[in-house]
């Protein structure tokens, strides 16, 4: 999209930061990079090339100001919120998009990237349709490129784990439960930027998913698949048991 400053200096402003500014035009969102990277932008331009992933924030194209590339142009979901203020939606909407959002990272993955920044305000749910949506994609790497990422995002029994897919996976199941359960577990066990995933089993203890949970940080610590959201449906789908598993967990962060 080409456009001039004055132009898009007068478009509604809705983020300004230090590192970058997001004003809305019509349906898209644009971005502009205040640092751009010229590594960034090529990875933006082989992402591009790929099929849009279906509801997503995937950038659609690149934003040129002036005749200058500074970042880059969405879609722009205005009837969505965070998950992390989504807590009182029906159940329904709150499994149909963790299902969406879930589907955008696989396919993000198929494409060869890990998304890196998986949290409760990069995913997003319509307040009407529930439909899911996977926003923000500025922290992307290339797959076979983590190694040179410092920060460490999980850890689990004192080892730690540097971006990865299954990090990736991890803390998508950590924004699901938040949202099923209505609790932000990234604030309650997130420290420094490192979440300690050894906390969630005593969390989850005599839940219905907490099987799964030990299953999940077996998995992590032995670098094997762990279990996906689909595996969690059938034990988070009736809504008694849900509200149940609310109040015991709940009760225990509270105390």
């Amino acid at each position: 999209m080409k456009i001039t400053k004055e132009a898009y200096e007068s478009l509604e402003l809705i983020c300004n930061k230090y590192y970058s500014q997001l004003r809305v035009m019509d349906d898209y969102l644009l971005k502009w990079n205040r640092y751009t990277y010229e590594e960034k932008r090529l990875m933006y331009e082989k992402l591009l090339a790929k099929t849009y992933i279906k509801e997503s924030g995937q950038p659609i194209d690149e934003l040129i100001i002036d005749g200058e590339y500074k970042g880059e142009v969405m879609f722009y979901f205005k009837d969505a919120i965070p998950f992390a203020k989504a807590g009182s939606f029906p159940l329904d909407k709150k499994i149909k998009a963790s299902l969406a959002v879930d589907r955008q990272m696989n396919t993000l993955h198929n494409y060869g990237f890990c998304f890196n920044d998986i949290h409760l305000e990069n995913l997003l749910i319509d307040k009407d349709s529930g439909q899911g949506h996977l926003i923000d994609f500025g922290t992307i790497t290339y797959i076979d490129d983590n190694d040179s990422f410092s920060k460490y995002f999980l850890r689990c029994d004192r080892q730690e784990f540097k971006p990865s897919l299954e990090v990736d996976n991890y803390k998508m199941l950590i924004s699901f439960w938040s949202l099923i359960y209505d609790i932000n577990l990234e604030k309650h066990f997130e420290h420094f930027g490192v979440l300690d995933i050894s906390y969630l089993e005593i969390l989850f203890k005599d839940t219905a998913i907490s099987h799964l949970v030990g299953v999940a940080n077996k998995n992590m610590l032995l670098d094997c698949s762990i279990p996906n959201i689909a595996d969690f449906l059938p034990f988070v789908s009736d809504l008694e048991r849900v509200n149940y598993d609310t109040h015991l967990i709940k009760s225990k962060v509270l105390r």
